[in-house]
């Protein structure tokens, strides 16, 4: 039984479609991220899902239970849903303990079932404090110990750690689901975060304009991009113009066939910085060199045609990582980490996608 099922959601707002036909499926102990731009649908989908929106067209289903569609609303607080935003949204005048219980129905045993949440999430020895006394982690805690305390089949995490400094929402974000992954919890979580998407879910669903343009495992998004927009919301991305020429694009570094493209075909050459190799034999001037700790970004010009583009090496891999400005730099193309996608208005959609990992 599916913990969230979203079949050909709509919902549009004074005429604007905000959320266009979605369908999205999250299996109970699941992590799925919601990825995509400010604007693009993904926290009006997750309020669709909670109850706080309702659906112009489709359907939500919970459990296997239809909560939204068909004529049926069922409203967020007899959905088995929990819900925790960015804010955590405590209430300050209670104590750590009486925030946990309030999401749990009265009786005897009410302290001793929020005491329990408490050890779970590391936090017993909080009971007494008030919220104000917390870092920002130990409130993200809370928030989610009061979140599962009905036990819901769903959670729902609106940009949960957006909040938290990047060392910290690591640690914290792993923790926190693993603990829903060990509740046998479906969870979706909204993100504008590439690198937590990555980090975090089990499966990410990327939108843009109100659509899911790409679902997928983290590494299989990563590798083998649909198109353009995915592509550069996973890395840094040098965006070369070219044309097909016998079946393959000449990027100025290497040649990359193009899969399914006709000659002639204008397109984009998209490619990761770790993808351009020091030491072949590619001509190249360098005309800024970044040291970054574990990596350097050298930023590269060909010397005949008017292309620029970032070279991403490891630290002490190579002498040439610090080349100063001027230098004369060898490089190579690696082309798994390479893409081609035919220019918009040429082949809209067609993409021909080079390797993988």
């Amino acid at each position: 039984m599916l913990g969230l099922e979203l079949a050909g959601i709509s919902r549009s707002f004074a005429g604007t479609r905000a959320v266009d036909h979605v369908d999205l499926a999250v299996a109970p102990g699941e992590v799925v991220c919601l990825l995509g731009p400010s604007g693009c649908g993904k926290t009006t989908t997750l309020r669709i899902a909670a109850g706080l929106e309702a659906a112009d067209s489709g359907q939500v289903r919970i459990g296997g239970r239809v909560v939204d569609g068909g004529g049926a609303f069922v409203p967020p607080e007899h959905r088995r849903v929990g819900l925790v935003f960015q804010d955590y949204a405590l209430f300050p005048h209670l104590t750590v303990l009486d925030n946990v219980a309030f999401g749990l129905p009265a009786g005897p045993d009410r302290a001793g079932k929020a005491r329990a949440l408490l050890t779970r999430v590391n936090l017993a020895d909080r009971a007494a404090d008030h919220p104000h006394k917390l870092s920002g982690g130990e409130q993200q805690r809370v928030a989610l110990a009061r979140a599962l305390a009905p036990a819901p089949l769903l959670m729902l995490l609106d940009e949960p750690f957006s909040g938290l400094n990047f060392r910290l929402r690591d640690r914290i974000g792993e923790e926190s689901l693993s603990l829903l992954r060990a509740a046998g919890t479906a969870t979706l979580m909204v993100t504008h975060d590439s690198d937590e998407a990555m980090r975090l879910a089990d499966r990410i669903a990327v939108m843009r304009a109100g659509r899911v343009v790409q679902s997928g495992r983290p590494l299989d998004l990563y590798d083998r991009p649909a198109d353009l927009f995915v592509a550069e919301f996973f890395s840094e991305i040098n965006k070369i113009r070219a044309v097909v020429e016998n079946g393959v694009v000449d990027t100025g570094i290497g040649l990359l066939p193009a899969t399914g493209l006709a000659n002639g075909t204008s397109v984009i050459a998209a490619v990761r910085p770790e993808a351009i190799r020091p030491g072949g034999s590619a001509p190249a001037l360098a005309t800024a060199v970044h040291p970054m700790g574990a990596y350097a970004l050298v930023k590269l010009k060909h010397p005949v045609r008017d292309i620029t583009y970032l070279m991403r090496v490891e630290h002490g891999a190579t002498p040439e990582v610090s080349a100063k400005v001027g230098a004369r730099v060898g490089v190579s193309l690696d082309p798994r980490g390479c893409f081609v996608f035919a220019s918009e208005g040429d082949a809209p959609g067609h993409a021909a996608v080079m390797g993988s990992r």
